[in-house]
């Protein structure tokens, strides 16, 4: 009837959507080429112009990289609750108890699901690694130590199961293990073509699983490449990356991190561990659409998720607690650290009840040590931080200008031939050298060890006891032994982390130390033997234990590179069992940390610096004295309260790929009424569409004052998309306060006016943008490259960039090549 208006309920046309449902792991068009894949199709870069509309997108990719907004996810999650939850009776509590019970199920799934993977890939990476060496004659799937289960130990320096009998030790022929050259003819024992047959098989297969893992990571999932704490940290704190925590993502890392272990590679498998959790947690978030269709949910999910992998990866839930806490969570409300911890404590029961190491023992490098640290040694442990920071840093300085020299040259397009030459020259390296040829875990479980005339005990000879029983010794050939192996280990582990393969940097860096310790230790050892009548030593005999240098080593080169300080040193007491050696670890880390934030960000910041992913860490304090409207886009693209249709509104969504649209009361006054997020207003008109009563010309409405403004016709209500309360700031704010409300509250923009009037808005984004280009105090607190060109605070910033074309930076570059990722 024309004379009366039909109101289309937006019950009926439209549901308040979550913003972003796509999650971190949802699926998109084609693959995200940012972690310095190829992009042969790559669109020519749109110039970069600060005089932009609306809230902007740096990306291409329609939500790749999208900013969440932590306060709109608040209200997503608690308006299904108020709507449908029974509040009275049993039902209402019952309603109300599976509702709270759905994220302990979910905590306990993840924890579970990443045990049982965490088993697999130690126990396929440890089978697959001893193929390099040999293979177990009468079971071919049996890893060589449970192939010499019966014998009486496994000699690693001849890769031979060895027994005690009349004639002393010997090789156990019946182990049923054989070294590659037995199927030549030629013995184990045989030093000469026995040798080279060995070193034959050692570098051509290690170099075949370092190729097919990389292989399959370029071919099917470009994020299974490297650590992925990096990108993890990004998401946690506020952005979404497509397909980074999908389900082929997973089935890859998986299946490329056994293969990347296996070949013997300088890299670990713990840290990948916590994308292979997150991808987990992800993965079981659908199950209940609570979590998800809500991203700060999920984002809890994945800090659990987190927690998990740290713990299957080292047998340290609480170490994993606070992992999360401290190095990748940004938002972690009370609530998520208990649900963090049920969920790492889950995590570690299912693996202790594996036991994939065969140890009966949750401990990796379970340590008894026969006497205590004395305090004089703090002052050696205190070097031993001081060298963690200077080792970290020159690994974090090389890996960099590493990973942008191969931006810059022939090597980005040939990414495999660049994992077989650095794997053929490691693989080489690694059999000339003893200490190098075994497994990452079983070097650490030795040079932890103390001084044992047992072969068993100290398979690799590191240190031996005089023949009276009562002094150790330490070999002139072992101390050069670790000393290069020192500087090995850091060369290949700078060029293997950033290869497109999985990759961790945890037990490299872990590895380094321990060999620097342990060759401290060594040098201490000779020392006392040299110095008995020092007063330091006349209270105890064989004062100097290598074992605890090489723990206190290990844990200041892994804090010199990760600046991990109170979870690194819970990690490494549940690593070790080493307890009351919490002073020594603490020491160590904290100087480690010290010297190594002087020169450099932790890795992981600086692989977010580098690949340009928008971060604002959370953890920081800066002074800043800017103001909104220095900052602020003042073009902005809104929606006016009148003359509105359906077809107006729809182009304005196809045409403009901002987030969101402020609304307005008119052109000409521009008083705020709040603001319209996109996702929200295209579904809206989507559901609208399909309803045969409205058409391109159908009014539609933002306030019931429309309807009462003699309003004829069929009509769209779109009230409800509407937020009254957006976040507001006046021009005069100063900078300040606007990262705190960016910290603090997680949201994703502020519009700023001035008496009601809008005047601009400013994104997260912006925010991070302005910082590094115009504010060396940010880029230095940050670690962050300010570009050529850029100009200091003295520039005229009310209209800072609408004037030509800003400087490249992190935030608008991307990993390809240097190029704008089509800023529009």
């Amino acid at each position: 009837d024309d004379e009366s208006a039909s109101l289309l309920s937006e019950q009926e046309l439209h549901q308040p959507a979550a913003d972003n449902r796509s999650g971190s792991g949802s699926s998109g068009r084609g693959w995200n080429d940012r972690i310095g894949s190829l992009d042969t199709h790559a669109a020519p870069p749109l110039p970069h112009r600060r005089s932009v509309r609306g809230e902007r997108l740096y990306y291409k990719d329609g939500d790749d990289f999208t900013t969440l907004d932590w306060s709109v996810s608040h209200s997503v999650q608690r308006e299904p609750q108020r709507s449908s939850s029974p509040t009275r009776g049993w039902c209402g509590w019952l309603w109300r108890k599976a509702d709270e019970i759905q994220g302990w199920i979910l905590t306990a799934l993840v924890g579970v699901l990443t045990a049982f993977l965490a088993t697999g890939i130690h126990m396929g990476a440890e089978w697959m690694a001893d193929l390099k060496l040999g293979f177990c004659n009468n079971s071919l799937w049996l890893s060589r130590e449970i192939c010499c289960a019966g014998s009486y130990f496994v000699d690693y320096s001849k890769s031979e199961c060895k027994v005690i009998g009349p004639g002393g030790i010997r090789a156990d022929p019946d182990s049923g293990w054989q070294c590659w050259s037995d199927m030549f003819g030629v013995s184990c024992s045989n030093e000469g073509l026995s040798w080279f047959l060995q070193m034959l098989f050692y570098v051509l297969i290690a170099t075949l699983f370092a190729c097919v893992s990389a292989w399959l990571v370029l071919s099917f999932a470009k994020y299974a490449a490297g650590s992925g704490i990096a990108e993890v940290k990004t998401i946690l704190g506020g952005f979404v990356i497509k397909q980074f925590l999908s389900g082929w993502t997973l089935v890859i890392k998986v299946v490329g991190l056994v293969l990347s272990v296996a070949s013997g590679l300088s890299l670990g498998k713990e840290g990948p561990c916590v994308h292979v959790a997150c991808c987990v947690g992800n993965l079981l978030s659908r199950i209940f659409p609570k979590y998800h269709h809500n991203e700060l949910r999920k984002r809890e999910l994945l800090s659990a998720s987190a927690a998990a992998g740290v713990s299957v990866a080292f047998g340290a839930p609480l170490g994993g607690v606070l992992f999360s806490l401290e190095e990748v969570s940004s938002y972690f409300p009370h609530k998520t650290m208990w649900r963090t911890f049920f969920c790492a404590i889950i995590a570690a029961m299912v693996l202790r009840a594996m036991d994939p190491t065969n140890s009966g023992k949750l401990t990796l490098f379970a340590v008894e040590y026969k006497h205590e640290w004395r305090y004089w040694e703090l002052i050696l442990f205190l070097i031993l931080g001081v060298m963690g920071g200077l080792i970290g840093t020159a690994f974090i300085k090389l890996n960099v200008r590493l990973a942008a020299l191969r931006k810059q040259t022939r090597l980005q397009f040939h990414p495999i031939l660049e994992v077989m030459a650095v794997t053929l020259v490691t693989a080489m390296i690694n059999f000339q050298f003893q200490l190098l040829r075994e497994d990452s875990l079983r070097l650490l479980r030795a040079l932890f060890k103390e001084c044992s005339p047992n072969l068993e005990a100290d398979p690799f000879n590191l240190c031996s006891i005089t023949a009276d029983g009562t002094r150790y010794t330490v070999e002139t050939d072992i101390m050069w032994l670790l000393l290069g192996s020192v500087f090995i280990k850091l060369f290949c582990t700078v060029f293997t982390f950033g290869l497109k393969l999985p990759a961790g940097v945890f037990v490299p860096s872990l590895v380094i130390g321990a060999l620097m310790g342990r060759l401290v230790g060594s040098l201490m050892i000779v020392f006392e033997t040299g110095n008995q009548e020092l007063a330091m030593f006349d209270s105890c005999q064989n004062c100097i234990n290598p074992g605890i240098y090489a723990m206190v080593g290990a844990a200041a080169v892994l804090g010199g590179v990760t600046r991990m300080t109170v979870s690194l040193v819970v990690i490494m007491f549940e690593l070790t069992g080493g307890l009351t050696y919490v002073v020594p670890f603490m020491t160590c880390v904290l100087v480690s940390k010290w010297v190594g934030d002087v020169f450099t960000a932790s890795i992981y910041d600086e692989m977010i610096r580098f690949n340009g992913y928008p971060f604002l860490d959370t953890k920081s304090e800066i002074s800043l004295a800017a103001r909104a409207c220095d900052v602020m886009s003042g073009d902005v693209a809104f929606v006016t309260l009148q003359d509105n249709t359906v077809g107006s509104l729809h182009r304005k969504v196809q045409t403009c790929t901002f987030k969101g649209f402020p609304l307005v009361s008119s052109r000409e006054d521009r008083l705020l009424l709040g603001y319209i997020r996109r996702s929200d207003l295209q579904k809206a008109l989507r559901r609208a569409r399909s309803n045969p009563a409205v058409n391109s010309a159908t009014p539609c409405i933002f306030s019931s004052l429309d309807h009462a403004a003699n309003v004829t016709g069929t009509v769209v209500d779109l009230i409800s998309v509407v937020d009254r309360t957006p976040a507001q700031i006046v021009e005069d704010t100063s900078l300040d306060r606007v990262f705190e409300m960016f910290k603090q509250l997680g949201i994703r923009y502020c519009l700023v006016v001035h008496h009601g009037i809008l005047k601009g808005i400013i994104t997260k984004k912006d925010f991070l943008e302005h910082m590094e280009l115009y504010h060396p105090a940010f880029s230095d607190k940050y670690k962050i490259r300010r570009p050529r060109g850029a100009q200091a605070d003295s520039v005229n910033e009310s209209s800072p960039r609408s004037d030509g074309p800003v400087p490249e930076s992190p935030m608008n570059r991307s990993v390809n090549g240097g190029r704008s990722d089509g800023l529009v």
